[in-house]
């Protein structure tokens, strides 16, 4: 293994043994995901300031905002490794009223505009608001059934490309429609986040789709577990690097390997082998894009930290009942 992935990885468990510490009681494939916020800027979580973030959310909106709960860690993550948190919080809440507006059940936006006030300028909330719920409302129509509140966040993000909502809606749509041909996705949720995911990269959709599904195959071979439902968007990023599928794919069980012989990934109560093998895809992703701003990384991360707070939010809701 290349030595700047092995350090990744070492730094990867030390930023989840600090969440851990700090955060009590949470899914382990949650620690994984708020890891990946620290590694992506190379970056050692800090006990300290993340519960330092937990007070000024605390203080500044309460016990029962939109901003507590599930996502509360993640969000926590992000603001920790920001210059200027009190000032992100206050342009993240002015965007968020703005999608509010729009959006009834707008919960799920709370960590998606925390990353867009880092990028796009007050003046354009409100219209980026307005913009989000035209595409939420010609993917609606697409897909009346699959399109729930989880996928406004796709919309907000989708508002960078800047592109008219119904071009943008179709061009998703000729993707889903490729992937689900495919047949090997069990989820159509998880495919339909996929494919708005792809609109961010650039290229011809079925040289995407045949990445995705060479990827995809490849690390399932030998047997293998690959988490599907929060995965999804890693192996979309994974595809679209410049290498070789083969020299991904060997990188991605190199590491996988690593993390084997590591404590909390062993044993009947260790980390599943599909999460493992989604966290080993993610750090390969993450070594290789470097520290410099990638919007699709960040998006990917953030696709899999909402998806696996709506699993934890879905399994609630069906105990309770």
């Amino acid at each position: 293994m290349r030595r700047s992935l092995m350090a990744l990885c070492d730094i990867f468990m030390e930023n989840k043994a600090v969440l851990k510490n700090t955060f009590k009681w949470h899914d382990a494939e949650l620690y994984s995901a708020c890891a990946a916020i620290f590694i992506d800027q190379r970056k050692i979580a800090d006990k300290e300031k993340l519960l330092e973030m937990k007070t000024l959310l605390k203080s500044r909106f309460g016990i029962f905002s939109d901003y507590r709960g599930n996502a509360e860690m993640a969000i926590l993550s992000y603001l920790s490794i920001l210059d200027d948190p009190k000032d992100a919080l206050k342009r993240t809440e002015k965007l968020y009223q703005a999608m509010k507006k729009q959006f009834r059940w707008s919960s799920n936006l709370t960590l998606p505009c925390l990353i867009l006030t880092n990028i796009m300028p007050i003046r354009k909330y409100v219209s980026t608001a307005k913009t989000a719920r035209e595409i939420y409302d010609c993917m609606n129509k697409k897909h009346p059934v699959l399109t729930t509140s989880s996928d406004a966040m796709f919309c907000v993000l989708m508002t960078m490309l800047n592109d008219p909502p119904l071009i943008m809606v179709e061009h998703a749509e000729e993707l889903y429609q490729k992937l689900v041909a495919l047949r090997v996705f069990p989820s159509k949720d998880a495919v339909q986040s996929l494919a708005n995911l792809l609109l961010f990269v650039d290229g011809d959709p079925d040289e995407k789709v045949k990445r995705v599904y060479r990827i995809h195959q490849s690390l399932r071979e030998e047997g293998r577990k690959y988490d599907d439902w929060h995965g999804l968007p890693t192996i979309g990023v994974l595809a679209m690097l410049p290498e070789e599928i083969d020299d991904l794919v060997k990188e991605v069980y190199e590491v996988d390997a690593y993390l084997a012989e590591q404590k909390e990934y062993k044993g009947i109560f260790g980390i599943s082998k599909g999460t493992r093998l989604v966290d080993a895809a993610m750090l390969v992703c993450s070594d290789h894009i470097g520290t410099a701003d990638n919007l699709v990384f960040t998006f990917a991360q953030l696709v899999g930290i909402l998806q696996l707070v709506a699993q934890r939010q879905a399994a609630a809701a069906a105990a309770a009942a």
